[in-house]
């Protein structure tokens, strides 16, 4: 989309709580997340969206994993520091957890999260469909059912003094939705581009 917009872009990805701060800190342009109200006050929605799904990761039969914030009592629970989905679904868990009803553990980020669910740290990893790349490259991609829950749209949050960089996004996916660039889920491109043009992130983590 950068390409197609005729703008350079320098990506980082970070841990969420880390790219929020660095937003909020005025470090950074844009930020691709979730399309929560947190960011209205900085910044400007782009026209670009995907599906986000977030929901619940266990061992345990698709029937099992607990569909309602309820269900979680008197389980352990891994989430990830700066998410706010766990919070949407369970908006008493800050308190559970220190009424010990529930077993909460914080992780620095999606690695760290996946490592310590891979090693039977907690009943439950809350996350979304993104984790199963951690778990592949984990090898453990089978062991783990996923339960959705909350969908929310991913888009660009750009900083609202700048909404030239938004004008040349929003025109680069008009000119991509045009040509057919992306797949349904309008966040890969085609099979054909994304055989010429995907490289796998490296994974850097021991």
């Amino acid at each position: 989309m950068c390409e197609q917009s005729q703008i350079t872009c320098h990506i980082e990805a970070l841990p969420y709580k880390r790219a929020y701060q660095k937003l909020f800190n005025n470090q950074v342009d844009g930020l691709i997340t979730i399309d929560v109200k947190t960011f209205q006050d900085c910044c400007l929605a782009s026209d670009w969206h995907t599906p986000w799904i977030a929901g619940f990761f266990s061992e345990k039969p698709l029937n099992e994993i607990p569909s309602s914030p309820d269900q979680v009592l008197g389980k352990t629970l891994i989430t990830v520091a700066g998410m706010k989905s766990p919070y949407e679904f369970m908006p008493d868990l800050t308190q559970w957890a220190k009424d010990k009803k529930v077993g909460l553990f914080s992780a620095n980020n999606i690695f760290t999260a996946t490592r310590m669910f891979i090693n039977n740290r907690a009943d439950l990893l809350w996350g979304s469909e993104e984790f199963t790349w951690y778990f592949e490259k984990q090898h453990a991609q089978n062991r783990f059912n996923f339960r959705p829950l909350l969908t929310y749209a991913t888009i660009i949050w750009v900083r609202k003094d700048r909404p030239d960089i938004l004008n040349k996004l929003n025109a680069g996916y008009a000119l991509m939705q045009k040509n057919g660039a992306l797949n349904e889920k309008n966040i890969l491109l085609n099979e054909e581009l994304m055989k010429a043009r995907y490289v796998d992130a490296p994974f850097n983590y021991k």
